[in-house]
């Protein structure tokens, strides 16, 4: 099963043959390996978590009055780099009446 996961990995989310993707993918495979739940784990964040699709219920968060909403982020992240992601809940929030705090930390990854 493990390496139909990892096949699948490579064919969804990554370009074949780029130096960088390879080592991405055989250090998804290392912690598969020393991790068995890791792999799930990796899932079940994406699948509570979507990239795209969530913007107006963002909105409608950030436009409830006083709602304390902290977006955090690690500027060298690169798994959800800072570019354009932080940008874009900054942007999708900032424009309400919840309490928003914003901090992105430099020395920080994810």
């Amino acid at each position: 099963l493990r390496k139909q996961q990892i096949k699948a990995l490579r064919q969804d989310f990554h370009k074949p043959k780029t130096q960088v993707e390879d080592y991405c993918v055989e250090m998804q495979k290392m912690q598969m390996e020393h991790n068995p739940a890791a792999f799930d784990a990796f899932f079940q964040s994406v699948l509570q978590f979507p990239v795209y699709g969530l913007e107006d219920q963002v909105q409608a968060l950030g436009n409830v009055p006083g709602l304390p909403i902290m977006v955090m982020w690690g500027k060298h992240d690169t798994v959800v780099p800072t570019k354009p992601n932080f940008e874009r809940w900054q942007h999708l929030l900032s424009g309400g009446s919840c309490n928003l705090q914003v901090r992105e930390y430099r020395d920080t990854g994810h």
